[in-house]
């Protein structure tokens, strides 16, 4: 399949808040890298229950099989740094991420490991409505958010 043909799908994950949100890409359990034959019984059983609002080339958007989470850098948590690393990813018509560059950059230490935790996911592939797994192009978003820091147990708070 053309790369013109292939679907953009955008996801958004939270590094330090561990949220993963999107409208077409969801969590999963792990499971082993899918089979050609899984891809097309997924696609075909996909395609059976479309998402409410479809492109005009019916497409089944890929769903997140396994999400790796991107290790916050030491030195940046250290430095209480964030920033937001999107990433243009390839899944191809098997659901394995054959592709993987910086969109748009945060810092060096942060977009170095979020490209490292995207290479590892496991998708379900994209579909046609027709059922035929396709390959498919998403951008996906790391945000490097800084956990707040609590009050320890059994602490008290100060009052005047």
């Amino acid at each position: 399949m053309s790369p013109e043909r292939t679907a953009w799908i955008f996801a958004c994950a939270c590094v330090g808040c561990g949220a993963l949100s999107s409208k077409y890409v969801q969590d999963a359990p792990a499971e082993a890298p899918p089979s050609n034959e899984n891809a097309i019984a997924y696609c075909r059983e996909a395609a059976k229950h479309p998402p409410d609002r479809r492109p005009p080339t019916p497409i089944v958007p890929p769903k997140v099989r396994k999400e790796v989470r991107a290790i916050y850098p030491p030195a940046a948590l250290r430095e209480r740094r964030e920033g937001a690393v999107t990433l243009k990813v390839l899944i191809d018509a098997r659901g394995d991420v054959s592709k993987a560059e910086i969109a748009a950059s945060a810092a060096p230490d942060l977009d170095a490991t979020a490209l490292d935790a995207v290479k590892q996911f496991w998708f379900w592939p994209a579909c046609l409505g027709t059922g035929e797994p396709v390959p498919a192009h998403i951008l996906y978003v790391y945000r490097f958010v800084v956990p707040n820091r609590q009050t320890p147990t059994g602490a008290a708070p100060v009052s005047n």
